[in-house]
């Protein structure tokens, strides 16, 4: 059983009516469980989940590809004088911000 890229069957709904669903409905077809207009789940129906599962492990091991030269992996940390996390080149354990 394939399952298709874009599956027709696919239901959107919001957190609520997804509550109140009933086994046999999960089942049934493919649900994208939205909050706020914003999808944020996924429920598929047991076999396809298998399959999915089956593809998964059929499929061949992806190699191992090195860092090109000069790659520098960015961490985020925290600022507090913007009040949020960015990005920054300093791994964790080389923390800029000093203890008080």
């Amino acid at each position: 059983m394939p399952i298709p890229k874009i599956d027709p069957n696919v239901v959107h709904c919001t957190v609520g009516y997804f509550r109140h669903l009933a086994g046999t409905d999960l089942a049934a077809c493919t649900f994208v469980v939205n909050d706020s207009n914003a999808p944020v789940a996924v429920c598929v129906p047991y076999d396809t989940f298998l399959e999915m599962q089956r593809c998964v492990d059929a499929a061949p091991p992806m190699p191992i590809v090195a860092a090109p030269s000069g790659f520098a992996p960015s961490y985020p940390r925290f600022d507090p004088s913007l009040g949020s996390r960015v990005p920054s080149a300093t791994p964790p354990h080389e923390s800029p911000l000093r203890s008080v």
